[in-house]
C-alpha cells in the first residue's frame, strides 16, 4: 500500500499485537518501502520507479491521517495532482 502524506505528518498505525510505537512503525514502513512519505520530487521519485518495476494500474492513496486537517489533505492532493500525477500518466504512456 502506498500513501502520500505532506511533510512532518505523523501516522498512526494500528497494530495487533502487544503496543508498538506509531512513530517506529512508519519509519519501518518506510524503510520497507510499503509507505512514501515526502516531498512531491520524492514520492514521483518513488513511484514512477516502482511503475517501472512492477506496473500498476490503480493507486490508493490515503491523505487523512491523525489531526492533518482538511486544508492540509487537499494541499497534499492537489501536490499530488500537479507534481506526481503528470510523471506516472507519462511512464505509463512509456510502457
Amino acid at each position: 500500500m502506498t500513501f502520500f502524506v505532506d511533510a512532518n505528518v505523523i501516522v498512526y498505525a494500528a497494530t495487533d499485537g502487544p503496543y508498538r510505537d506509531p512513530c517506529v512503525q512508519v519509519l519501518e514502513a518506510v524503510a520497507s518501502g510499503a509507505v512514501v512519505v515526502g516531498s512531491p520530487d520524492t514520492v514521483r521519485q518513488r513511484l514512477v520507479a516502482t511503475a517501472r518495476d512492477a506496473g500498476f494500474d490503480y493507486l490508493v492513496l490515503m491523505l487523512a491521517f491523525g489531526t492533518l486537517g482538511h486544508a492540509a489533505e487537499l494541499r497534499s492532493l492537489d501536490l499530488f495532482r500537479r507534481e506526481v500525477m503528470p510523471a506516472l500518466a507519462e511512464e505509463k504512456a512509456a510502457a
